[in-house]
């Protein structure tokens, strides 16, 4: 599940180094925690979840990640889903785009380096997708042992799940992790099902 609309998507703002992503400030917008519970509504009657499933949510620590991991986790409880749990992973932070391109536009900037992804070039100081699909899928990996769940959500940023959701098997044929925008975008508050291969270590 994708973050709901930010402040920084409000203000076409980059945001991702962690000392500002984890700032009170950056949370969901009015509009965004709308939408998140909108989203988390709307996805329960097709979800297959009985009353007793044990629900695991695994959240990005950064606030507006987080601040969705919790509309997700209320709305569960209240529709009488009482085995949920929620806790935080700093594998799962957005991308990092670097120093040079934080608090600029990200209509303009994510452009760039969705473009430099293509053409598998480095944009200086952007963290790869070799490095976001390293972390994300290191996560995943962990959910293989946990015996403490049957369903996970894992509540995440844009470029994030784009790129992880390139190992999604049920395609037929996985993605080039730098390929990612090939891929439907994931809107925000969206959630979306992806399966793994069992072997992901």
């Amino acid at each position: 599940m994708r973050h709901g609309q930010s402040n920084a998507n409000v203000q076409d703002r980059i945001c991702s180094l962690p000392e500002n992503g984890t700032l009170p400030s950056e949370g969901l917008s009015p509009e965004g925690k709308e939408q998140v519970s909108r989203s988390s509504t709307n996805a329960l009657p097709s979800a297959g979840l009985k009353s007793d499933t044990r629900i695991a949510i695994i959240s990005s620590d950064f606030t507006r990640a987080l601040e969705t991991a919790q509309i997700l986790r209320q709305t569960l409880l209240s529709n009488d889903y009482i085995n949920v749990t929620l806790r935080i992973d700093a594998r799962l932070r957005e991308r990092n785009f670097g120093t040079e391109l934080e608090g600029k536009s990200g209509a303009t900037e994510y452009e760039r380096v969705w473009a430099a992804d293509v053409r598998r070039i480095e944009f200086g100081g952007v963290e790869s997708p070799e490095s976001v699909l390293a972390r994300s899928l290191a996560v995943v990996a962990g959910m293989k042992d946990a015996a403490d769940c049957d369903v996970v959500f894992l509540v995440a940023h844009g470029d994030t799940l784009q790129i992880l959701q390139s190992k999604d098997v049920r395609r037929g044929a996985e993605v080039s992790c730098w390929d990612h925008r090939s891929l439907v975008h994931l809107e925000t508050a969206e959630i979306r099902e992806v399966a793994f291969h069992s072997e992901i270590q």
